[in-house]
């Protein structure tokens, strides 16, 4: 009886060895299958790599980013700083006496134009100017026989009332010869003039040359564009859901489309009260701080309206990579046990080529951008003290991908 309980102790024990035995290669694949996964994450670079990536690390630290609206626009001036310049009568261009880009003061003859009607003013001026002297006699002849009871007094009034239409004829022609520059009092001692000055009408400096010698110019045409670019402001277009973010006094920064590298600052001085209608949006105007005269008018530009500011967790822009929908920074970690096991074995020369630096990708949440910085917030609690890398994320990507590649194979 005690034989058979001893041989049943036995079977027990060799069907509870078996399962065991069993049992373990699923509990290794499994442990094999954690363990590759961290090794697919991980990134490895040596000093070598380190060195030409320039890589920097360190910890996340807290940064002050200012929110702002991206937003475009263009170089303007004031209505009043602008012209388009025209000649009050037509005639024919004889002399063009500047270029684009000429720098012209108030009332400086751009060009001069000739033509018959011009010299027909004049006369017309001369002659009803002659005509009004004649009728002033008249009159005083007709006042002193009404006065003497010996003339008419119908043709007393007559008289007075073609006095008053001829002032008014001769006052008519008086002030357009002063608007086309030619002085009527010259036109009066005999001086007729053939030609009259095409004349800026501000200081500023030629934008544009609209003619061509011994063209006919009607009344009205455009001839020249003048600008004066001392109060040269930037107009910036802002969609109708950010406009309630936008108000006067507010900072811009901008860069300019001729030199893309360079910003330069602006403060918002007035906001657009209507929308614009495709795409709707608001005009937001900024004044440029510092020199601003030798920027041009009509000159595209882009720039990001500066809303508020705050204290948050930051890194660089080439810290954070994208992929997909996620974004990642990279986390530098110590080397895994077997990476240890080759560096003990290493030898004495190759030590420093051992001082590998190992990264792994958390995952983080973005949030406002500004000045090249990126507030983020990781997905899951970092280490304390943690470091990551602060730029070459898209190449330690890249590098994590080849590896979990060479591991596929």
């Amino acid at each position: 009886m005690k034989s058979i309980h001893i041989i049943s102790y036995l079977f027990i024990t060799l069907l509870l060895a078996s399962g065991c035995n069993q049992q373990a290669p699923e509990e290794q694949h499994n442990e094999a299958a954690e363990e590759a996964r961290h090794t697919e994450e991980l990134v490895r670079l040596s000093p070598a790599q380190a060195n030409a990536l320039e890589l920097k690390v360190g910890p996340i630290e807290q940064q002050q980013l200012t929110s702002s609206i991206a937003t475009t626009g263009y170089l303007e001036v004031p209505p009043q700083n602008f012209a388009r310049v025209t000649a009050y009568v037509g005639g024919n261009v004889s002399q063009i006496e500047v270029i684009e880009g000429d720098r012209v003061k108030k009332g400086q003859p751009l060009a001069y134009l000739e033509h018959p009607d011009l010299v027909q003013m004049q006369m017309n001026y001369a002659e009803a100017a002659s005509q009004l002297q004649f009728l002033e006699q008249e009159y005083e002849r007709q006042k002193r026989l009404f006065e003497a009871k010996v003339g008419s007094g119908q043709q007393y009034q007559q008289t007075l009332a073609n006095v008053k239409g001829q002032r008014a004829r001769v006052e008519g022609l008086r002030q357009q010869l002063n608007m086309i520059g030619i002085n009527p009092s010259a036109v009066l001692a005999g001086n007729v003039s053939r030609k009259v000055a095409v004349v800026s009408p501000i200081s500023g400096f030629v934008k544009e040359v609209e003619v061509a010698l011994g063209q006919y110019v009607p009344a009205q045409e455009d001839m020249f564009e003048v600008v004066n670019n001392e109060h040269v402001h930037v107009d910036l277009m802002v969609f109708e859901q950010d406009v309630q973010k936008v108000r006067e006094g507010q900072l811009v920064q901008f860069q300019v489309g001729n030199k893309p590298d360079t910003t330069y600052t602006a403060k918002v001085f007035a906001v657009g009260k209507a929308f614009e209608d495709n795409p709707k949006a608001v005009h937001v105007h900024a004044d440029i701080q510092g020199d601003a005269h030798n920027m041009i008018p009509g000159i595209y530009v882009r720039g990001h309206i500066l809303t508020g500011e705050s204290t948050v967790a930051a890194l660089p822009e080439e810290a954070i990579v994208q992929e997909g929908t996620q974004s990642y920074i990279f986390l530098k970690v110590e080397a895994p046990a077997e990476h240890h096991e080759e560096e003990a074995t290493a030898s004495a020369a190759a030590v420093d080529e051992t001082k590998m630096f190992y990264f792994t990708p958390v995952e983080v949440i973005t949030g406002e951008r500004a000045m090249g910085m990126v507030a983020i917030t990781p997905a899951k609690p970092l280490p304390q003290g943690a470091e990551v890398a602060k730029n070459a994320a898209y190449y330690l990507l890249a590098e994590m991908q080849k590896g979990k590649a060479e591991h596929a194979h």
